[in-house]
C-alpha cells in the first residue's frame, strides 16, 4: 500500500450560470456537441447526452475530452493558475 498525490494538471473551464454563460462556453469549446434549449444545457459526451446544472463547470481535461464538473468537486479539485 502506499499513498499518490494528483500530478498537477492545468484545464480550460467556464462555469455555467445562466444564458449568458453559453456564449462562453461555445466561444471556448466551439458549438459542437452543445444544444442550449429552454431546459438547460445538453453536452454530448462520448455519444451520450448529459445536462449540465447551473453552477456546474464545462472543462476541457489534459486529454482533450469535454466534462461537465459539479462546482463543489471543481472547488475541490481546481485552483486558479
Amino acid at each position: 500500500m502506499g499513498f499518490y498525490a494528483l500530478k498537477p494538471m492545468v484545464v480550460q473551464a467556464v462555469q455555467y450560470t445562466d444564458p449568458f454563460s453559453v456564449e462562453e462556453i461555445m466561444d471556448t469549446f466551439g458549438t459542437r456537441g452543445f444544444n442550449n434549449s429552454e431546459e438547460g444545457l445538453y453536452v454530448i459526451i462520448e455519444n451520450a447526452i448529459h445536462k449540465a446544472n447551473k453552477t456546474d463547470w464545462i472543462l476541457r481535461n489534459h486529454n482533450g475530452k469535454i466534462q461537465i464538473v459539479p462546482d463543489d468537486m471543481f472547488k475541490l479539485t481546481y485552483q486558479s493558475v
